[in-house]
């Protein structure tokens, strides 16, 4: 039969279990406001800043916009004044050729050509004058436009950052760790046909269909993320029509095998998952610095390019190529596909089986894009 005393023993261990219960619950709503007030503060600090850049890029813009209109009127200016220049030269030289054909020599002034010479004379140091300020107006257009690229790209880098921050990094412990970018030993050539490589080998040849290898169109973002760069639409030549998305569209959602190029060297960086960015900035942006300007022209045009490739991009993108950014997020690292690379390639330059001639591929990149055309040196 149970007592008094057992009953309120079990009503004080209740009582326990639940004030350690709440006090548990105290801790960590007190460690979500901690980490809630930290995100808070930097997203403030982040709006302060985006809103700083969106000032600037907004002054540059106004700046570019008055500077645009002085151009213009220094192009008419000068136009007016090298059509005034034109006439008076063809005055000047009517008159010279009467005065030697001896015709009505009477009715042409001894002085009248000498003030046509001077006339000109101004008028072209005049002329001279107003073409220099304009290339001088045109050179600080260039670099505010330059400026004002950068301030949008900064601006951009900043979006795509705080959204690749908020993922999950990759393992910390092997055999799914991936080395730090100083660490990444090289699997090949950069003039190497990767994906030619990787058909080579029984070991290899199953990733093809997983790999992610786009030279001089990735950017290192932090850690073990990174941003690649495609275009916003891509070009059909058979129909001449245009098609929104790029060449990174399909890989969306879906995990692949990155491998990045390193001036002389290709290095195998890990399994990375692809993340549509495109949607923070819906119109895309100016091509980086850093991006190549062709191999984004073969992202949309394919290859070979094909005739009146510059009419076609200047009719789409008439103020210049726009691009928009995919997120690349570290989630592991093949062991199985790096190991077999590197001891391959470690084997092959001790045997002395591959050369790095980075000049000719450079030449049969150009060559494919002309479709053929380019003419090879032959070594002497």
């Amino acid at each position: 039969m149970r007592t008094v005393q057992h009953t309120y023993d079990e009503l004080r261990a209740i009582d326990a279990e639940k004030t350690g219960r709440i006090e548990a619950n105290d801790g960590v709503m007190a460690a979500l406001r901690a980490k809630y007030d930290a995100v808070k503060a930097d997203k403030k600090a982040l709006r302060a800043s985006s809103n700083e850049a969106g000032v600037k890029v907004g002054a540059l813009e106004e700046e570019l916009s008055q500077l645009t209109a002085q151009n213009e009127a220094l192009t008419k200016e000068t136009e007016e004044l090298k059509e005034t220049l034109r006439e008076m030269i063809e005055v000047v030289e009517s008159l010279e050729a009467k005065s030697k054909a001896n015709v009505d020599s009477a009715s042409i002034p001894e002085d009248m050509a000498t003030q046509f010479e001077r006339r000109r004379t101004e008028l072209e140091e005049k002329c001279a004058s107003l073409e220099h300020l304009l290339a001088q107006a045109t050179e600080r257009e260039n670099k505010l436009v330059l400026e004002i690229e950068a301030g949008k790209d900064a601006k951009a880098q900043k979006k795509y950052r705080k959204y690749m921050q908020q993922l999950p990094a990759p393992e910390a412990h092997p055999p799914y760790a991936p080395p730090s970018l100083k660490q990444l030993e090289p699997v090949c050539f950069a003039n190497t046909n990767l994906h030619g490589y990787l058909a080579q080998d029984a070991g290899t040849k199953s990733f093809l269909n997983h790999v992610l290898y786009l030279p001089k169109r990735i950017t290192h973002l932090f850690g073990f993320q990174y941003i690649a760069y495609g275009p916003t639409h891509r070009y059909d030549r058979t129909t001449g029509k245009w098609t929104e998305g790029s060449d990174l569209t399909s890989f969306h959602g879906g995990t692949r095998e990155l491998f990045l190029n390193f001036k002389e060297f290709v290095a195998y960086a890990g399994s990375y998952k692809c993340h549509d960015l495109g949607s923070l900035e819906t119109n895309g942006i100016g091509v980086p610095s850093h991006i190549s300007l062709p191999e984004i022209m073969d992202a949309i045009l394919g290859l070979p390019w094909p005739p009146g490739h510059a009419k076609i991009i200047k009719e789409r993108y008439p103020d210049g190529l726009r691009v928009r950014a995919t997120g690349l997020q570290c989630v592991g690292f093949n062991n199985q596909l790096y190991d077999s690379l590197h001891k391959r390639f470690a084997h092959e330059r001790a045997m002395g089986k591959v050369s790095n001639d980075s000049a000719k591929r450079k030449a049969e990149d150009e060559d494919l894009r002309q479709g053929g055309k380019v003419k090879f040196q032959k070594k002497k």
